[in-house]
């Protein structure tokens, strides 16, 4: 298995010392389908209001830095249709130090002006330096998110 998602029940339940792993190839273009994503959406909202959406991230091989994250792509669906998205270059790295447990994490987010129910990160590994990347959580400016899919070759 080249790609892969995995525990990604982590990503969505109360405990953000555990994390669901997205796993890519690096610069593998060749092989095609050298990439994965996890989808986090809501059951509790009809939608989310215009705003930041992101993802709490780590990345088991290095840091996250602005460097790093080329590769990610982060999106907002609404109703399972891509209505906005985000790349390295248009996404907000914030530290986390001291908020949580663990001093590696980010928070990479984006600010939308579309109504949203779900957000996907996608890791490419063609086009990333990251194999490998841990997301503790899902968060919208407005609400709650409580349901995960994965989508992997």
């Amino acid at each position: 298995l080249l790609c892969g998602v995995t525990n990604t029940r982590a990503a969505i339940d109360s405990n953000l010392d555990n994390a669901a792993n997205i796993s890519v190839p690096v610069g593998l273009p060749l092989l095609g389908g050298s990439d994965a994503s996890l989808t986090i959406s809501s059951t509790q909202a009809d939608d989310f209001d215009p705003g930041q959406a992101g993802l709490v991230l780590s990345s088991p091989d290095s840091l996250l830095d602005l460097e790093l994250i080329e590769g990610i792509t982060i999106g907002v669906l609404r109703n399972g249709v891509l209505v906005d998205e985000a790349t390295s270059s248009n996404l907000l790295v914030l530290d986390l130090v001291g908020l949580l447990s663990s001093d590696d994490r980010r928070l990479v987010t984006f600010e939308t002006d579309e109504t949203y129910d779900a957000i996907r990160i996608s890791l490419n590994g063609a086009a990333s330096v990251l194999s490998s990347l841990d997301v503790y959580a899902g968060c919208a400016q407005t609400g709650t998110l409580d349901t995960v899919t994965a989508t992997q070759p």
